[in-house]
């Protein structure tokens, strides 16, 4: 089972959660009072508690919110499990492919957060930033290399979540481009990193 596979039923084991133990506190629902416990909150990360950043990226408020967010994962999972590829350190090296996916993805949605924790006080929750942080990282190999197919596909991809960010209520715009954001400048820091280390 691949590692983009294993993302996914981590988020859909997280959503179905509440739905099986009852987190639920005098009139707070399950579900709510699960979210309350883990959701990105600015007030609460800016006291320390900083993990909300991450766990935030795991948590979805509705089916059509995860499955949205995960059906545009699938079906970028095959740049997504090539990364190593993007930053030209080879096909022997592809034990790297699911770390740096990793990194990027996690870095990515704690940017979209930081973005969203000092823009707004609303809570929110979702994997769109760190997804967006993936768009960034291929967008910033596609202008690279100039690829005219890839670049368009990202373009694409980023004017339809713009413009529903814009039409559906309670969207966190702030953290999508701030994932985005942080995804584009990953790829030039692990391009320059790694074309460090391989020289040596």
């Amino acid at each position: 089972m691949n590692y983009i596979v294993i993302l996914i039923a981590i988020n859909v084991i997280i959503f179905v959660l509440p739905y099986i133990v009852d987190f639920g506190r005098g009139m707070v629902t399950s579900n709510d009072a699960f979210l309350m416990m883990f959701w990105q909150q600015s007030d609460k990360i800016k006291d320390g508690e900083y993990y909300r950043l991450i766990t935030s990226q795991f948590l979805h408020g509705s089916a059509v919110h995860i499955f949205f967010n995960m059906y545009t994962l699938w079906q970028v999972k095959s740049y997504a499990m090539n990364m190593h590829l993007m930053l030209n350190i080879g096909r022997n090296n592809s034990q790297f492919a699911p770390l740096i996916f990793l990194f990027v993805y996690l870095v990515s949605g704690i940017g979209g957060g930081l973005a969203s924790v000092y823009t707004s006080n609303v809570p929110s929750v979702g994997a769109s930033g760190a997804i967006l942080g993936i768009f960034g990282f291929m967008t910033a190999y596609a202008i690279r290399e100039n690829d005219q197919n890839l670049l368009q596909g990202m373009l694409i991809n980023i004017l339809l979540l713009g413009v529903m960010g814009f039409l559906i209520p309670n969207i966190n715009n702030t953290a999508h481009a701030g994932g985005f954001i942080t995804g584009l400048v990953l790829y030039f820091v692990l391009l320059f990193a790694f074309e460090l280390v391989l020289k040596k």
